[in-house]
């Protein structure tokens, strides 16, 4: 269990590109554009809350028994996109989401996967996002690809409570947001046919066989590929926002901690006042112990998802700084408002062994043996956790409780 790098980024980047084939609009007639209610319902908070604990039993399960694609409206996401747009433009937007989701997962399903495959998500109860209340989400993934939240944004419909937006802390906006930018950059802007005899080209529209292939071969997990597909775009595209969370996602997936990091400069260059580089920049100042920085970043992590889980990351960058005295304290601070986070155990027992509070480490042991089911044998010969072997701690399983 490596204590030492609390990473921000998200892995699930290429979802993104799955809204891209929409830029592809067939010049043939269009269908009318689906109706939407003239109001949209949204849930309520204890519909939102029972929502949210359904979908976590769901994620942990190896078959779902709920309909997972299901569970998304597509047409009022879509809807929430193409709000301002005449039925005409809308038809765009559903023909479109409708070619670029054909024979692919959704969402949950995606998420429901990377749980499978040694990830975790956590339901963390209901926040308010723009004034509605949304089912939040921590997730956290295997080995070093890192942590992000996403909140679900939930409407009453005929055949029960459904998905309708989601916002995602990498992204810092909502995914209908992100479908209506893709939309305009494709279609809107898209040159007309005297255009294209011209000469005058649309690069989102030119390379969206390369667009797509670049998000299937992130799904696929083969990241290099992914570096070399983007980098074969043209500069314009290989600099969109897209594109270069495309390549972060990869890079941070391979064991070149340089090329990683270059890559963050230079996204952090090209869009400073993205929502989504705060996180970015925790990764790169923890890295780089530039903990005074760190600090700011996770203020600003706050600010924008506020949860307790950010209490645990600030006591591990304390913990890396050095200030074992600190860590201990925002760590038990941190178990104190949720119990569950195991971050916090584990930076509480590293603080407790290095300060010599052998009363406080055997506690911490226990609540990772008996609550979290951590080998503590195992653990012991990890770096950080030496101290653990000679503590005196009793066999039998105790009730845990937070400090």
């Amino acid at each position: 269990m490596d204590s030492n790098v609390r990473r921000g980024l998200v892995g699930i980047a290429s979802l993104a590109a799955m809204t891209v084939a929409m830029v592809v609009v067939r010049q043939a007639s269009r269908p009318p554009a689906p109706e939407a209610p003239a109001t949209l319902s949204l849930a309520d908070e204890a519909t939102v809350r029972a929502f949210g604990e359904r979908l976590e039993e769901q994620f942990l399960l190896p078959t779902p028994e709920d309909d997972l694609h299901g569970m998304v409206d597509l047409v009022q996401l879509t809807m929430r996109a193409a709000a301002e747009e005449s039925g005409a433009r809308r038809a765009e937007f559903f023909q479109g989401v409708e070619a670029s989701a054909s024979g692919q997962s959704g969402i949950l399903e995606q998420l429901h996967r990377m749980v499978q495959d040694d990830g975790l998500i956590i339901f963390r109860g209901v926040a308010m996002r723009d004034g509605h209340p949304v089912a939040r989400f921590l997730q956290m993934f295997g080995g070093e690809s890192g942590v992000s939240f996403f909140d679900l944004l939930i409407a009453q419909s005929d055949d029960g409570p459904r998905v309708v937006d989601y916002f995602q802390l990498m992204n810092g906006r909502w995914q209908s947001e992100m479908v209506r930018e893709w939309y305009i950059a494709g279609v809107v802007n898209a040159p007309s046919a005297l255009q294209r005899a011209m000469g005058e080209r649309n690069a989102v529209v030119d390379n969206v066989a390369q667009i797509q292939e670049i998000g299937a071969a992130s799904r696929a997990g083969e990241f290099e590929r992914v570096l070399g597909l983007v980098e074969a775009l043209p500069e314009e595209l290989q600099r969109s926002k897209l594109m270069m969370s495309m390549r972060m996602d990869a890079a941070s997936r391979l064991p070149d901690r340089e090329r990683y990091l270059a890559i963050l400069d230079e996204y952090t260059q090209l869009a400073p006042d993205d929502p989504s580089v705060r996180v970015r920049l925790f990764d790169a100042h923890f890295q780089r112990e530039q903990w005074d920085a760190a600090l700011v970043d996770i203020e600003s992590l706050r600010t924008l998802f506020p949860d307790p889980y950010w209490d645990s990351t600030e006591a591990d960058v304390a913990m890396a700084s050095g200030d074992h005295e600190r860590a201990l304290e925002l760590a038990e601070r941190t178990r104190r408002d949720d119990p569950w986070l195991l971050e916090a155990s584990d930076t509480a027992l590293l603080a407790s062994l290095a300060l010599g509070r052998t009363d406080r480490a055997i506690h911490h042991a226990l609540t990772l043996r008996d609550r979290f089911t951590v080998d503590l044998e195992g653990l012991a010969q990890d770096p950080g956790y030496e101290g653990l072997a000679a503590l005196p701690i009793p066999d039998a399983a105790i009730e845990v409780d937070a400090p």
